[in-house]
């Protein structure tokens, strides 16, 4: 084969391999399969456990348990209204230890709001919780904390949020059971993709046969960069370019020959 055969092979070859990472995306779909960004795990919960207790009630006792410290937030983010946050919350704080009568009636007020609203309540430290107890005396209204046990207020939670394996649908399922078995073995836990069932409340609590799993995202994963399919035509491009390259080379080669 001649010099200038050869540029002109080179030169088709490399033009070849240059168009492909601009020709083939607009045929075929080469980006990657979307997933899940993060891994989900699945744990056995314990109520006997200080941390398991303070895991689920903190993670699922929304509603059912309320940290009185997050009475001073903004008023948009507080989780119950209150008309006299610092008064209340300190009220609350003070009724663990005795029993306390207000005469204030924006305070009775907020406490009558979560006496209906809330089972529980702690005081900002997440290893004690308290049930509150709030009637009306002929010297004003009378507030008391009774301690309650972490196990007896996990329990409540697991009773009132635990989902039933049962319930769910097939598809549903099949992703539990995936998380429960940890996947392929690639993460502790699974990574499922993007449209996969089950993820839009997580963390949550589920049962299947018996146990109660606390299923949560435990790793967030942000994918960067080309999939394997980007990658192999990105490398075809670059061999693309090294050709065009020795096709010059070898056209300049001929023609100094020529001369």
């Amino acid at each position: 084969m001649t010099n200038r055969r050869k540029a002109l092979a080179l030169l088709f070859v490399g033009l070849l391999l240059v168009s492909l990472p601009v020709v083939v995306p607009a045929v075929v779909d080469v980006h990657p399969e979307p997933e899940y960004p993060g891994v989900v795990s699945a744990d056995v919960v314990d109520p006997t456990d200080p941390d398991d207790q303070r895991t689920v009630i903190r993670s699922n006792g929304e509603g059912i348990v309320l940290d009185v410290s997050d009475l001073r937030n903004e008023r948009e983010s507080r989780p119950i209204p209150v008309d006299a946050p610092n008064e209340t919350t300190e009220t609350l704080r003070n009724a663990t230890v005795r029993n306390v009568t207000t005469n204030d009636e924006t305070v009775a007020g907020d406490l009558r709001r979560i006496d209906t609203e809330y089972e529980f309540y702690t005081g900002g430290d997440e290893r004690r919780w308290y049930r509150l107890t709030v009637t009306e005396t002929e010297n004003g209204t009378a507030v008391f904390g009774r301690a309650v046990d972490g196990e007896d207020v996990t329990r409540h939670v697991i009773d009132e949020r635990t989902v039933p394996a049962s319930s769910l649908t097939a598809a549903e399922r099949r992703t539990l059971d995936r998380v429960i078995d940890g996947g392929d073995g690639s993460y502790d836990g699974y990574r499922p993709d993007a449209d996969d069932p089950l993820l839009d409340d997580v963390p949550a609590l589920v049962e299947r046969d018996g146990t109660v799993y606390w299923v949560r995202t435990t790793v967030h994963i942000d994918d960067f960069g080309p999939s394997p399919a980007q990658l192999v035509l990105l490398l075809a491009g670059g061999v693309g370019v090294v050709l065009l390259l020795a096709s010059v080379a070898v056209a300049v080669t001929d023609l100094r020959a020529d001369r």
